[in-house]
């Protein structure tokens, strides 16, 4: 479900709302201009709830951002240029982060990321140059099955830890651009996901080229518009591929 920019725009008498249940995206500005935005009772710490919704956060926001239990999303462009943000701690429940929700944090630094989250929006945290930790709780395979939009390559870059201070998840995936592949060692299974086309690969340097004696399913999403020459060359046991 989809709440739409402007959507409730300049209702000037709207006090009050309950968003309804298994909303996924909330687009920016859905509620300016209305008497939620006006309600001191609506903003904590900075940051304005609806309904256990993040719709926007004013720009002098600095140093670690947390959340309201019970916050379930973060609206479209919520954080936009607040560039004083260092950290952000992302609690369980949060299902979804908007388009261009963190995009221009240039000083955050590091995430704590819920293992609730299902999906990340396009250019989410483009242009958070600072951007070196993710700490996660789930597996790497969890992390995989997120659906992260495109321009998102400073969060996909960055460190992957299992928490402050801990040791490094062992991945056995990665990103090119846009696009992520996963191998699954339990099920032998290959799969990549997102938009556009893959690289071109030279054969025996392939990202994927250690499990490639091991590779018996290759599924590759409908997203992928293209796959690159010799992406899946010389696999022995491959049997399936959809």
């Amino acid at each position: 479900r989809t709440i739409r920019t402007n959507a409730f725009a300049n209702s000037d008498n709207l006090a009050q709302i309950s968003l309804p249940a298994g909303l996924k995206v909330l687009e920016s500005d859905a509620f300016i201009g209305t008497a939620l935005y006006s309600d001191e009772e609506n903003w904590k710490n900075d940051i304005l709830y609806i309904d256990g919704c993040v719709i926007t956060a004013k720009t002098e926001l600095s140093d670690t951002v947390q959340f309201e239990d019970g916050t379930k999303l973060i609206a479209d462009n919520a954080f936009n240029g607040c560039v004083g943000i260092t950290s952000v701690i992302l609690p369980e429940g949060i299902t979804s982060i908007g388009n261009n929700a963190f995009s221009g944090c240039s000083g955050l630094t590091d995430i704590t990321m819920a293992v609730t989250i299902n999906s990340i929006g396009d250019s989410a945290f483009s242009g958070c140059s600072s951007l070196k930790e993710v700490y996660y709780s789930g597996t790497a395979k969890q992390w995989f099955e997120i659906s992260i939009g495109v321009q998102n390559q400073p969060l996909t870059s960055a460190a992957f830890l299992t928490g402050p201070g801990g040791e490094a998840i062992v991945v056995t995936g990665g990103y090119m651009g846009d696009i992520k592949w996963f191998f699954d060692e339990e099920n032998n299974v290959l799969t990549l996901s997102g938009k556009g086309k893959t690289d071109e690969f030279i054969f025996g340097e392939r990202p994927w080229e250690i499990y490639a004696d091991l590779i018996q399913t290759v599924v590759v999403g409908s997203g992928i518009t293209n796959v690159g020459k010799n992406a899946f060359r010389n696999l022995p046991k491959l049997s399936k591929y959809i």
